[in-house]
């Protein structure tokens, strides 16, 4: 029996939402600290930056909360991405630049590797038809 894959999230999220109100105004507030991930800062939401209502602000911050309980990383990634922070779009690109490096790397050694067994294979094949007086395989 095979084992099962899992990807599970463990994470807490820091909601202020309510409002403030006075005979003349009255003010909302819905704002979610989503926790940082790698090496990211924790990331803040105000969702009363464009109009609506309270109702309006939950449910855009709820959306939210559901792409980032399905995939945080991707969600950090996008809401960099559509960010104006220039310094966590910096960081994002590093660590980015740094995990491809890796990946050539192990590939790259994979490759020396599997090379190597090639050419043993190679010397075996050539080894046996000598030895057996067979034409070699022109693969």
């Amino acid at each position: 029996m095979s084992e099962p894959i899992e990807e599970l999230h463990d994470f807490t999220l820091k909601i202020y939402c309510g409002y403030r109100s006075w005979p003349d105004d009255i003010e909302h507030y819905c704002q979610v600290t989503y926790p940082a991930f790698g090496s990211q800062e924790p990331i803040t939401v105000d969702y009363t930056h464009s109009p609506g209502t309270l109702d309006t602000f939950i449910r855009r911050a709820a959306q939210d909360i559901i792409a980032y309980m399905k995939d945080p990383e991707e969600w950090v990634e996008k809401y960099i991405a559509h960010s104006s922070d220039e310094w966590r779009k910096l960081k994002q690109a590093q660590e980015r630049l740094e995990e491809y490096r890796k990946e050539i790397e192990e590939y790259q050694q994979a490759i020396a590797h599997d090379e190597g067994r090639l050419k043993e294979y190679e010397t075996k094949v050539a080894e046996l038809q000598a030895k057996l007086g067979a034409e070699p395989d022109k693969n």
